[in-house]
């Protein structure tokens, strides 16, 4: 029995097709893999364009922008890298590592963002160092995509809560929505093979509604010295 780079998709047992020079090719996941990294740009090209049409420089859209931007090329790296190499092999894994650490990463700019708050966005640090630890420790990587989910959820989470805090109940509540709909490709499979895809083209409602929030005011925090210095 065999499983696809993201540890997601059961494959048939057939014989493994040889691979040459190191390439390796299964359309069972090679174009599901190539269709997962072509719909990893809208994320990014729309926060571009929200960026560049914005009435006045917003540095928490930009902070937004950034993470967006600093995931893709991993991301896409990892999706391409797994469409053309097994996935057991040390591209795949290194790949799928630099992308795990990259959305985390990414969840912190976006912690930032959000919130204004540099305690707030160092808590983020320390949880998001554990839960990359524990992905990255893991016994199994190829068949551990539930735990490496669940990490970024718990990431994702945490950083969106000061959108409920600020009282963009209405924000909030659509984010969480969205992320449901997305999620629920990502774990129940409704479009097969081609979910992961799915999900990621889903995750473009999520990241409008992600500028959106990030438009609003921040959090207005407690007069306390140290955390006050941290405001955007």
């Amino acid at each position: 029995m065999k499983y696809a780079p993201d540890g997601e998709v059961e494959l048939s047992s057939d014989p493994e097709p040889p691979s040459r020079g190191g390439w390796y090719w299964n359309p069972q996941y090679s174009w599901p893999e190539i269709a997962n990294a072509l719909t990893m740009p809208p994320c990014a090209l729309l926060s571009m364009y929200v960026l560049s049409t914005a009435l006045e420089h917003n540095p928490r859209v930009l902070l937004i922008t950034i993470a967006a931007l600093i995931h893709l090329p991993f991301s896409m790296a990892f999706h391409l890298t797994s469409a053309f190499r097994k996935p057991s092999s040390p591209e795949v894994l290194l790949t799928r590592n630099l992308d795990l650490v990259f959305i985390h990463l990414g969840g912190l700019l976006a912690a930032y963002a959000l919130s204004g708050c540099i305690v707030f966005t160092a808590i983020n640090a320390f949880v998001n160092l554990g839960l990359v630890a524990r992905a990255l420790l893991s016994q199994d990587q190829s068949k551990d995509a539930a735990a490496r989910g669940f990490c970024v959820f718990l990431s994702v989470a945490l950083y969106i809560s000061p959108v409920m805090l600020t009282q963009n109940y209405l924000v909030y509540l659509r984010m969480l929505g969205e992320l449901g709909l997305a999620g629920a490709f990502y774990l129940f499979r409704f479009a097969g093979r081609w979910s992961h895809a799915c999900f990621h083209i889903l995750l473009t409602l999520y990241q409008y509604s992600l500028l959106s929030a990030a438009h609003q005011p921040v959090f207005q925090h407690p007069p306390i010295p140290f955390i006050a210095l941290g405001k955007v």
